[in-house]
């Protein structure tokens, strides 16, 4: 079964507010971190815990605004309209789409500190390596699929 992907030109990181931290999340971080003056705030002092990610509630806090800070760091986030993301845009380039990401799928202390421990998978289709490439390389567009999509 072959997944959906679509093409979308990089947005400017300069663009419109877009809420990472939505609704139950901001409540639920606010409340377990009475003392923080934000959302972001009480996100960066849960992963101050060394052994947050072992955690079941601290887990259950940090998962979605986390993913969604992935997924708008290597779709959205862009210099010269190319993915800010090294290894975003070098895989991107060579026509692969952002397949998914993956929750705590690097929990070595680098995993931890590079991307909270999140993993992303890039899928090189055959069919759609040269088109990939071309639609990056002319207007900045990142094809992704339904899987990545979510979190955006």
């Amino acid at each position: 079964q072959q997944q959906q992907q679509q093409h979308h030109a990089v947005p400017s990181s300069t663009g419109a507010h877009h809420p990472l931290i939505q609704g139950e999340d901001t409540e639920a971080l606010l409340h377990a971190y009475p003392s923080a003056s934000s959302p972001l705030v009480a996100l960066n002092m849960l992963l101050a815990n060394p052994g947050w990610y072992k955690d079941d509630a601290s887990i259950n806090l940090a998962k979605a605004p986390l993913m969604r800070l992935a997924a708008r760091y290597l779709y959205c986030e862009s210099r010269r309209g190319r993915a800010i993301d090294p290894v975003a845009n070098f895989h991107v380039r060579n026509g692969a789409c952002i397949e998914q990401l993956n929750w705590l799928g690097n929990t070595n202390r680098t995993g931890l500190d590079q991307s909270a421990g999140i993993m992303v998978n890039y899928r090189y289709d055959l069919s759609n390596i040269e088109s990939n490439h071309e639609a990056y390389v002319r207007t900045g567009s990142i094809p992704i699929s339904d899987k990545f999509r979510i979190w955006l």
